[in-house]
């Protein structure tokens, strides 16, 4: 190994190399069809859906696509699989695709002054769950809503707040918990967690808040464990951990360290924790600013 004085030791690693642009990995997901995740490309600036599946990569995406939500600017949660393929946000429209992983991408949507983002899967409505960004005027309204496969019908879920964001369904698909706020807040200083249930002819019934209604406390990622329970980061302690609702009030649950379990919510789709099927829970956290 050669010894020199700090910061003059030879690499052949440049300044350029450092500051170049690089291929980057991101949203991995597992499905029935396999493991899916996105990479963005520098060498022709696009986005594109992989799929790895019997000891094999590919990609799914054709040239003329790329994958990118622009809901609230910074976009997130721009794909999301279906029970025959995969959805996606196309980034030159905005506009919802549906496609068959040995097909070509198909319109969903035709709505020229709508954004969408934060995609969820609904098997019980066949239907889409997203975060609708509408344009018109000087006006952008927000709100969530459930695009039909078929045909692409919308349904508003939900509107009034300024933003919407992580559409979460429970196994079943008969309860929809999401996160909302309004201006001045931003998703990391104030937020609430609301919950809708589904009739048997598939309508969403009103919502009910269920947390952050005293406006002090940020909410993200709700999840349903597979028996139901409904569970939440909050930073109600100082640091975004999981809590639980339980009969008696939200509840922290135990075993987890004073740290923030997930990053500030700048972006749409984040996943840094998961309910096992098993039981317990699998999370990530930051330790002295790292994760």
């Amino acid at each position: 190994m050669p010894i020199a004085p700090y910061g003059t030791w030879p690499s052949a690693f440049s300044a350029l190399d450092a500051a170049g642009a690089s291929r980057d990995f991101a949203e991995l997901k597992r499905c029935a069809h396999g493991l899916l995740w996105t990479l963005f490309d520098p060498a022709d600036a696009r986005t594109t859906l992989w799929l790895w599946r019997d000891g094999e990569a590919r990609c799914l995406t054709p040239p003329g696509f790329s994958l990118r939500s622009r809901v609230h600017e910074y976009g997130g949660g721009a794909f999301c699989a279906t029970a025959e393929g995969v959805a996606f946000v196309n980034e030159a429209d905005q506009q919802l695709y549906l496609q068959r992983l040995d097909g070509a991408p198909r319109p969903l949507t035709r709505q020229p002054g709508s954004r969408f983002g934060d995609l969820q899967f609904d098997a019980r409505g066949e239907a889409l769950l997203a975060v609708e960004e509408r344009h018109g005027g000087e006006a952008v309204r927000n709100r969530l809503v459930s695009i039909a496969l078929a045909d692409g019908a919308r349904r508003v879920v939900a509107e009034g707040a300024d933003f919407y964001a992580a559409p979460t369904l429970d196994a079943c698909g008969r309860r929809l918990a999401w996160i909302e706020w309004n201006r001045p807040e931003q998703p990391w200083t104030a937020t609430r967690l609301c919950v809708a249930l589904r009739d048997d002819d598939g309508t969403w019934q009103a919502p009910r808040r269920v947390a952050g209604n005293g406006g002090d406390e940020s909410l993200q990622q709700p999840r349903f464990t597979v028996d139901g329970r409904l569970l939440c980061l909050s930073d109600r302690h100082g640091w975004w951990q999981p809590w639980e609702e339980a009969a008696s009030g939200w509840q922290p649950m135990t075993g987890f360290e004073a740290a923030d379990h997930a990053a500030a919510p700048w972006q749409l789709g984040a996943c840094t924790w998961l309910p096992l099927e098993a039981g317990g829970v699998l999370s990530s956290r930051f330790e002295q600013g790292f994760g």
